[in-house]
């Protein structure tokens, strides 16, 4: 029972990163508001550091978030446009190579459907496929088809590239802001504590320094941050 009361209330990921930012400059600003005699130099000192960096990894975040949506974006549409391709010249290859015969399997093992199904995980692999046989039969079919199925599916791998590599980047900054979060939340901790044995006879007043709103906004049931 009483060690609940000594769990840090601030290290709670259900309080959300803007809540938290808010929390967290309202006690800065509190601090520096009470600092008669600059008995809180120290703690402001300490705090405010600690608030920047973790507000600027949202900055970072949101900015690369948004970058992730574009990347998305983008490969979504040379997805599609490669697999139209495909799909509006299957008539031309079967109108040279009847659809049983073993020259317009080479291009579609599967019918049309697997181009039209296929995801981000195995266009790549069947496209390559596709220039492939439309490059061995050129002869017949024009060079133009495998020219242009190229350049989209290149389109394609290049915005996958860059998806991916947006992703990885934002999984970073969100593994950097909880870093960040954690260690404000720890200082936002000991500030607590300090003002608690300042006030020891009057522990009312620790909420003159904390906006305890964004606490009783949070569900009972605590998740603490990972360590």
């Amino acid at each position: 029972m009483f060690l609940n009361h000594l769990r840090n209330p601030f290290l709670n990921a259900e309080i959300s990163d803007t809540n938290f930012g808010k929390l967290a400059s309202t006690h800065i600003e509190r601090l520096k508001a009470g600092n008669s005699s600059n008995r809180y130099d120290a703690l402001i000192t300490l705090t405010e550091p600690l608030y920047q960096a973790f507000v600027g990894t949202l900055f970072t975040g949101s900015g690369s978030s948004s970058t992730k949506e574009s990347k998305t974006m983008r490969t979504n549409e040379t997805l599609n446009a490669l697999k139209a391709y495909i799909g509006r010249k299957e008539g031309v290859i079967a109108d040279k190579f009847p659809r049983n015969s073993p020259v317009y399997q080479e291009f579609f093992p599967q019918g049309l459907s697997e181009y039209r199904n296929a995801s981000k995980k195995n266009l790549q692999v069947v496209a390559e496929r596709f220039v492939k046989a439309a490059q061995t039969h050129s002869a017949v079919i024009g060079k133009d088809i495998a020219k242009e199925a190229q350049s989209l599916m290149d389109a394609y791998v290049n915005c996958r590239t860059e998806q991916l590599q947006a992703i990885g980047s934002l999984k970073g900054i969100s593994s950097e802001s909880k870093s960040k979060r954690k260690a404000l939340a720890i200082q936002l901790y000991k500030n607590l504590l300090y003002i608690l044995l300042e006030n020891a006879e009057q522990t009312g007043q620790v909420k003159d320094y904390f906006d305890i709103s964004f606490l009783r906004k949070v569900r009972k049931e605590e998740k603490p941050l990972a360590a």
